[in-house]
């Protein structure tokens, strides 16, 4: 027996949600509109009719809200870590607004920091986050990679032994400087450029590959006008090294096999660097 349309439509109101599409039959899934967030949703009319919810990621609000941990006991918890909370708790995998007992504000999560892990970048990285940094472009055939490393780090040392290029190098005043630089030229290349990365977690087991874009989607030298620009625009001091091959695509793509420095390998601070 065929369920009639409009009396299928009608329970579907009284359940929040406004069908956008004929009706497919009671097994099948129905888009609709979910009233109270406005959001598109395809539940199918006998789950409604069973009581399930609508919405999936309104469903999924109301748990997070409902099995949160109390924001005196989370607040608790950052100050057991040395950290004070600066603004409302949302939830544990949410950065939150802290200040370290160093003094710097950092936005650790607390799923994290309740383990001892991830508090403060400043007091716990041997990347000068907030000493003199520089951001570098690396190159092969196929691709362009971007990165932020210390000065005293081998980060570049360890992309040329593996066949990269050295394009350019900035030096600024901070980790943070060159962070919020590096991430601004990924943006630019995702956004802007609509450029995906060039290379795949598979192809740079060393990391990286989140980091690169091909040489399709634009150059070294626009890439690090970009990066001038910006940090013009920032008020941020540099001093830029292009090096004299710039505009040369190399031959060759890079090895990109694994190097001593592994996930599991220890490090010394000299040698740790973000990339």
């Amino acid at each position: 027996m065929m369920l009639d349309e409009a009396e299928a439509k009608e329970m579907m109101q009284r359940a929040g949600l406004e069908p956008i599409s004929p009706f497919p039959g009671v097994d099948r899934p129905w888009l609709c509109t979910h009233i109270v967030c406005g959001g598109q949703t395809s539940p199918t009319y006998t789950n409604i009719k069973r009581g399930q919810g609508g919405c999936s990621p309104c469903g999924d609000r109301v748990l997070s809200t409902l099995f949160r941990m109390p924001e005196d006991k989370a607040r608790d918890l950052m100050r057991k870590q040395g950290l004070e909370p600066l603004e409302a708790y949302v939830n544990s995998n949410t950065p939150w607004r802290c200040r370290h007992t160093c003094g710097k504000e950092v936005r650790p999560r607390l799923s994290t920091a309740s383990r001892g892990l991830g508090i403060c970048r400043y007091c716990n990285s041997a990347f000068p986050f907030d000493g003199p940094a520089e951001v570098y472009m690396v190159a092969d055939f196929n691709a362009l990679k971007v990165g932020i490393a210390s000065p005293k780090g081998s980060r570049i040392t360890q992309h040329t032994s593996l066949g990269w290029r050295l394009k350019w190098r900035v030096g600024v005043p901070t980790g943070d400087d060159a962070y919020s630089l590096e991430q601004s030229v990924i943006s630019w290349w995702r956004e802007t450029l609509a450029a995906g990365p060039a290379y795949s977690k598979k192809d740079m087991p060393q990391w990286g590959s989140t980091e690169t874009v091909s040489w399709d989607a634009t150059s070294p030298t626009e890439t690090l006008d970009y990066v001038l620009q910006l940090a013009g625009s920032l008020n941020v001091e540099f001093s830029a090294t292009p090096s004299e091959d710039i505009h040369l695509r190399p031959a060759l793509p890079a090895t990109n096999r694994r190097t001593g420095r592994s996930r599991r390998g220890r490090v010394t601070s000299a040698d740790l660097t973000l990339f």
